[in-house]
């Protein structure tokens, strides 16, 4: 807010992983994706292993099936993310992207990927690159 109290237009100069942390919840100190130190909520397999990812601990009274890396560290999240979107989703749309990173199956994949557009000022027919990717 400015000092007449208009908001500011916002900018476009999120990354997706930035987007996608967003989306994911990590920027609310009791999320899933914050606890794991896990930015994009990638699920536990060989590439979260290379950034010291383990399977996640789900906390006793929370009603989650066990699924997604807990990294060490914020940082080893976010580069995992960074690598995995840039080794299987460069050169993808962003709806293709989005539709294989968060299929429907599990996901509002068209939702997401419009609220990464949003954020990040693409479209979803935009090629995702290592520029935009962040």
């Amino acid at each position: 807010m400015t000092m007449l109290g208009y908001r500011k237009k916002r900018s476009h100069t999120m990354t997706i992983v930035q987007a996608i942390a967003d989306f994911e919840g990590y920027n609310i100190p009791t999320s899933r994706a914050r606890r794991n130190n896990n930015p994009g909520n990638i699920n536990f397999g060989i590439l979260s292993e290379q950034f010291g990812g383990v399977l996640e601990t789900i906390p006793e009274g929370i009603a989650e099936e066990a699924r997604f890396a807990s990294f060490p560290f914020a940082e080893a999240g976010w580069n995992c993310l960074r690598l995995l979107l840039n080794k299987n989703y460069c050169g993808m749309t962003v709806l293709d992207a989005f539709n294989k990173y968060a299929p429907p199956n599990e996901n509002n994949t068209v939702s997401y990927a419009q609220f990464i557009c949003k954020e990040t000022g693409l479209t979803l027919m935009d090629v995702l690159t290592a520029d935009n990717i962040g």
